[in-house]
């Protein structure tokens, strides 16, 4: 299943194209959101990107301002108490390559069960924009 979201780019550690990118794909509760997003910008995408064949990192937070909008449009039911989706998405020399970051992510303190991981072949620009047509 795909599932498109709106999301804002809140750390950005691209810096490059790759040829293929790996995504973590998580519901963080609220109360941790804050303690999280320093943790991603201060330590753990930091030292990803210093990773060898590394190019990028990405933390990027689903807008449910946007998103629910849309809903409403569409007469769709808003969740209630619902947490925004966070996608990790680290870009490297090939998919395997940004897998094995990815995958270091319990190695840091954070549990496995955060893990939806996927290999993509493709860049991060193309994954984001979709302009792979």
């Amino acid at each position: 299943k795909f599932e498109r979201i709106t999301a804002d780019i809140t750390i950005d550690f691209s810096h490059g194209f790759g040829g293929g990118c790996s995504i973590a794909w998580f519901n963080p509760k609220n109360d941790v959101m804050d303690d999280l997003r320093d943790y991603f910008r201060d330590e753990f995408l930091k030292g990803i990107v210093q990773q060898p064949g590394v190019v990028g990192a990405i933390l990027a937070e689903n807008n449910l301002e946007v998103v629910n909008k849309g809903r409403q449009a569409q007469g769709i039911e808003i969740p209630e108490n619902e947490t925004p989706s966070w996608i990790i998405i680290v870009e490297a020399q090939d998919s395997v390559m940004a897998s094995r970051s990815i995958s270091s992510l319990p190695k840091y303190g954070l549990p496995k069960f955060f893990l939806v991981g996927s290999e993509i072949e493709t860049s991060n620009y193309n994954l984001i924009f979709g302009n792979n047509r």
